[in-house]
């Protein structure tokens, strides 16, 4: 088998697999990346509950689909928005 066809090969059973496992219930796909603005209104949303006391940094960067450094960073940058 030469390597140009067993490239296209390759090629077709990752895409078959891919296909597959989106077919697939339980499949979902990575978060959103931090900068677009589904994810930037999913971190505010979550900011606002740790400040307000609702929410632990831990569990704020799990629902954020992020890092606890990420949360505190984020949180210690708006702290001015949310007095003392």
């Amino acid at each position: 088998m030469s390597s140009a066809s067993w490239s296209r090969k390759r090629n077709r059973t990752i895409s078959e697999r891919i296909a597959a496992r989106q077919e697939n219930e339980a499949y979902h796909p990575a978060p959103t990346p931090l900068g677009s603005e589904e994810a930037d209104d999913r971190l505010v949303e979550v900011l606002d509950r740790v400040a307000r006391g609702e929410l632990s940094r831990r569990r704020a960067a799990t629902e954020a689909a992020t890092s606890r450094r990420t949360v505190q960073r984020s949180a210690e940058d708006r702290a001015e928005l949310h007095g003392p």
